[in-house]
Parts: structure tokens; C-alpha cells; sequence
């Protein structure tokens, strides 16, 4: 049953209920998708998390000088300015990201709102989504505590620069440590993986909504006669909404893209290029963490979302052996002949990042061997060097 105006205006916690605690995390950031109100409160709260933005990035700029500093101490400070760039350039990827999905809140919900009426019974992932948010939060405090005592040794002399002469006593240190961390992890690793996360929830959504339509034109194609037209006709209506979601996530999806592929190759980079010494075991370690994170948060955002123009295909197959069978049968229907083929005739829709790159397959077998290349490239610069 379709939501009405008031249920969509209020905002009411279950009709998008079915994702979990997914809302209320992103509640944190000020991005309210369940009731994305218009009022004066609002408009503080905006500036709340404007200012609060700020001095994340302001503290990411702090983690990018610092990490130019410390490199610099191993090697140069070219190759400190250039392993911080990566940083620094996440940093204003991520509060553009955030600024799109504040800005596309009210489309995002009322898309939801509309898949959500589409199909019965209705989405419901809240175990499976509600554990990936905690398995995600607690490996991110893990993380963050783990590092902030791993960089106590390696941080004085850093923060004696920093600091203009200042030194830092242990337990400050190590919560200096730990300031410069979250702000890094929350702006460049935890929030751009944690909207991959919400992309690849609605993904799924869309897959259980093709996949519950499937059941039940699979239901229909042994009496194709008495089925009825509105349940055919009703396909288009789930192209155009998962059509609509495509054009409100594709934006979001190319800088979460963009996010994890730099986080990707950046911690490759100082993998592949750095010894594993006891100068640098830390951060190759560190790095080696983040990118098998990223590549797992990555792989699975695009499969779930390559598996829904799959399930088109197979919707598709479903309307193609109803036509012939109508066609041959003594009780054909030539208007619901033409609703079949005009049923066939629709495009499958394909989740892409701004029309650049789709969402598919053979797009992971090539970004993978694409960054097969490049590890392989930085083999051979290490071996020669």
C-alpha cells in the first residue's frame, strides 16, 4: 500500500525501516533521510555540522602535514608531500560528499519511500545490516586505539615541530595521536566506506524488489493466460524507481568511488615502495589494513549493484517465454501481447558512478587488473631503486 503525503512529510521511522540503525548513524552528520524537515532548528543544525566539518578537515590537514613530517625524517620531504597529497585530497572529496548527500536527503527519501510501497512483504535487513554497522564501528575504534599507542615512539619528534618547540608529556602524546586519527578516519576512511554501505543497502533493495517481482511472474508464466495485465504493467513502475535512484546515488557513488580507489592505490603506494623495517613496519601495516578495508567495502558494492540489471535480464527471459506462449496459445490477447512487448522492450537499467563507469563485472575484473598493473609498476621501481 502506497505511503501518503503525511507519512512521507512526517518522516515515520517504519516505513524505511527495514535498513537498521543505517539512518541513525547518518543522523550524526546531520543527514536526516527519514524526516528531512525545513524549519529555522534546521538551519542551526546546519551550521553545527558545517563548523564540525571544519575542524575535521582542519585536523586532516593537521594529519597530512604530520605525515609529511614523519616521512620526511625516513626519507624526503618530496616523498612526504606526495604520500600527504592523497590525504589532504580525500579530505575535501569527503565534505563534498557529504554536502551531495545533504543536499539529495529529501529526493533520497521519497524514492525510499515509494520502493518501500512497491513490493510485500517489505524489505527487511535490519540483522544483516545492523551487524555490518557494528562489525564496521568496532573495527574503526580498534583501529584508531591500536595506532594512537603504535605512533606514541615515532610522534615525539613530529609533534616537537608542529607544536613550534613544544614537547608533549605521554599520555598527551598519545591523545594527540588519537585526535589526529579520528579526524582521519572519520573524514577519509569511516565516512566515504560508511555511505558505501547505505549505496549498497539500497542496492540490495532494489534487487529484493526485481527478485519478489520475479517470483511472481515465474508464478504466472504456466497460466499466462489469466494473468492479469496490471501485474505486467507493473514492471515499468520499478524501472522508473530504480531509474530515479540511479540518478540521485550515481553522484555519490563517483566520489565514493573516487574515495576508495585513491585511498586504494595511496596505501599500495607505501606497501609496495617502502621496506618493511622498523622505521616503517607501523605504517605499511597500517596501510595494509586500510587497503584490504576499502577493497572489500569496494568489491561489495559493486556486486550487489551488479546484480540487479541481472535480475532485469532475468525478468526479461520470464516476459520473453510468456509472449511465445501467448502468441501460440487459441485464447491470445493482443493488448496484452503488446503490454509483454512493450514490457521487453524496456532498457535494464545499470547502476553507474555519473554515467563514466557502470557497475558491472567485467568493471571489477578490469579496475583489479588495472591495479594489478600499477602494484607490478611499483615492484619494478622498488627492485630497481
Amino acid at each position: 500500500m502506497p505511503a501518503n503525503s503525511s507519512e512521507i512529510k512526517n518522516g515515520k521511522g517504519n516505513i524505511i525501516s527495514g535498513y537498521g540503525c543505517l539512518w541513525k548513524v547518518f543522523k550524526l552528520f546531520g543527514i536526516d533521510v527519514e524526516s528531512p524537515s525545513k524549519c529555522m532548528r534546521e538551519y542551526t543544525q546546519r551550521l553545527y555540522i558545517y563548523y564540525s566539518f571544519g575542524f575535521f578537515g582542519f585536523l586532516s590537514l593537521c594529519a597530512a602535514y604530520s605525515t609529511t613530517s614523519m616521512w620526511a625524517k625516513t626519507t624526503n620531504i618530496s616523498t612526504g608531500l606526495k604520500i600527504s597529497f592523497p590525504v589532504t585530497l580525500s579530505n575535501v572529496l569527503s565534505t563534498v560528499l557529504w554536502i551531495v548527500l545533504y543536499k539529495q536527503r529529501s529526493y533520497l527519501q521519497i524514492t525510499l519511500v515509494r520502493m518501500h510501497s512497491e513490493a510485500y512483504p517489505r524489505f527487511d535487513k535490519i540483522r544483516a545490516i545492523n551487524a555490518t554497522l557494528y562489525s564496521f564501528c568496532f573495527f574503526h575504534i580498534f583501529y584508531m586505539l591500536a595506532w594512537s599507542f603504535l605512533m606514541n615512539e615515532t610522534s615525539e619528534d613530529m609533534y616537537y615541530q608542529l607544536l613550534l618547540g613544544y614537547k608533549l608529556g605521554n599520555s598527551c602524546r598519545i591523545f594527540a595521536n588519537f585526535l589526529f586519527l579520528f579526524a582521519y578516519c572519520i573524514n577519509v576512511v569511516f565516512f566515504p566506506s560508511l555511505v558505501a554501505i547505505a549505496l549498497t543497502s539500497i542496492y540490495l533493495h532494489c534487487k529484493f524488489l526485481l527478485s519478489e517481482y520475479e517470483q511472481k511472474i515465474k508464478s504466472m508464466s504456466q497460466c499466462i493466460v489469466y494473468a492479469p495485465v496490471k501485474l505486467i504493467r507493473h514492471y515499468s513502475r520499478l524501472l522508473e524507481v530504480v531509474g530515479e535512484l540511479n540518478g540521485i546515488l550515481s553522484t555519490p557513488a563517483f566520489l565514493v568511488f573516487i574515495l576508495l580507489s585513491l585511498e586504494m592505490f595511496s596505501c599500495m603506494a607505501v606497501v609496495l615502495l617502502f621496506d618493511f623495517d622498523q622505521k616503517n613496519i607501523q605504517r605499511v601495516f597500517s596501510s595494509l589494513v586500510i587497503l584490504t578495508h576499502n577493497a572489500i567495502v569496494f568489491l561489495w558494492m559493486v556486486l550487489i549493484a551488479s546484480s540487479v540489471p541481472a535480475k532485469m535480464k532475468v525478468i526479461r527471459n520470464h516476459f520473453s517465454s510468456m509472449f511465445e506462449s501467448l502468441l501460440y496459445s487459441s485464447e491470445s490477447d493482443r493488448d496484452k501481447l503488446a503490454i509483454i512487448r512493450h514490457a521487453m522492450s524496456k532498457e535494464t537499467v545499470s547502476f553507474s558512478a555519473c554515467g563514466m563507469v557502470k557497475f558491472s563485472r567485467k568493471f571489477i575484473l578490469s579496475f583489479f587488473g588495472g591495479f594489478l598493473t600499477y602494484a607490478l609498476l611499483f615492484i619494478n621501481i622498488n627492485n630497481n631503486r
